[in-house]
């Protein structure tokens, strides 16, 4: 999820946390002013293809995020596979 807002000489946009997509594109957006949580761009100029690429990677963490929340229970990690039966 992103989030942009539009003012008079620029725009932001913006994600909520956790902000790692700013850190991991620290390089790419050395040119732009970036908070803990927004990039500022410029109006007049066209918009980075590099925004695609942050909301690409920002998706798969997403995902990620979501696959270890569906394998995690009250008991922790949860497996498809019957357990073996026990003996004493």
């Amino acid at each position: 999820m992103w989030y942009f807002a539009a003012y008079k000489d620029h725009y932001s946009l913006s994600c909520p946390p956790p902000f790692t997509v700013f850190r991991a594109f620290e390089k790419e957006l050395s040119r732009s002013e970036v908070t803990k949580s927004a990039i500022r761009l410029p109006l007049d100029e066209p918009v980075p293809e590099l925004i695609g690429e942050m909301a690409r990677y920002r998706a798969k963490q997403n995902v990620e995020t979501e696959r270890k929340k569906d394998n995690q229970g009250p008991s922790g990690p949860r497996s498809d596979r019957p357990r073996a039966a026990q003996t004493r």
